[in-house]
């Protein structure tokens, strides 16, 4: 079936078959991109340099022909849902 998606305070979390990817808004210019298995949001602390996201960061999230797009003012992610 069609995949469902949620708006977050600071991202988006696309539901996918049999997996979530979650695009999180760090800063305009950054946005991390997480993918896991099944439907739980709370990831383990990153051993990467990740700065907390900024809640202040204003963006849009639609969907466009199918596919989901995260834009801020800086750029724009567009997750592909159709292979």
């Amino acid at each position: 079936g069609p995949e469902s998606y949620e708006k977050l305070p600071d991202g988006v979390i696309v539901h996918l078959e049999g997996k979530d990817v979650r695009l999180k808004v760090v800063a305009d210019r950054v946005i991390r991109v997480t993918a896991f298995p099944g439907k739980g949001v709370d990831l383990p602390a990153s051993l990467a340099a990740v700065r907390s996201g900024d809640a202040n960061v204003e963006f849009d999230v639609r969907r466009d022909r199918g596919n989901i797009v995260l834009t801020t003012a800086a750029l724009s992610a567009e997750m592909l849902l159709n292979r």
